[in-house]
């Protein structure tokens, strides 16, 4: 099923595989970083950048796999892998979009300032970076 220098066309799976998991890795940070109130731009250059070119890598990889594939062997699997490792990161991207219109963007806007005495907390008189407490 595998032959001999068949190794080389998996090193390329896994290698393209492990940049899919920095571009999903940087997608929950960025999902993360939305839900507590932060700015996101910082991370959403870099997400895009991983993630259009790992799917390019991997979209060729998959075609040039089933090109070169006489059956069922080694390169057809590395094809199916590759389409089944784009569907995913598809899926989980789709469902950041959806959930990243679903509210309000802070792409640039500051976090909110805590205030205290609408918050219902009275000043204790101890002084911590410029706030009285």
């Amino acid at each position: 099923m595998a032959g001999e220098g068949s190794w080389i066309k998996f090193w390329t799976l896994f290698g393209a595989s492990n940049q899919l998991l920095a571009a999903l890795t940087l997608l929950s940070v960025t999902m993360w970083l939305k839900q507590s109130g932060k700015r996101v731009a910082f991370t959403v250059v870099p997400l895009m950048f991983v993630l259009v070119i790992t799917l390019w890598a991997l979209i060729s990889l998959s075609y040039a796999s089933y090109q070169q594939s006489a059956g069922f062997d080694a390169s057809l699997l590395n094809s199916i892998f590759s389409a089944a490792l784009i569907g995913l990161a598809l899926f989980v991207s789709g469902q950041f979009l959806i959930k990243l219109k679903a509210k309000k963007s802070t792409f640039l806007e500051p976090p909110p300032l805590l205030d205290l005495q609408a918050e219902g907390i009275a000043e204790t008189g101890i002084n911590c970076a410029g706030y009285n407490l």
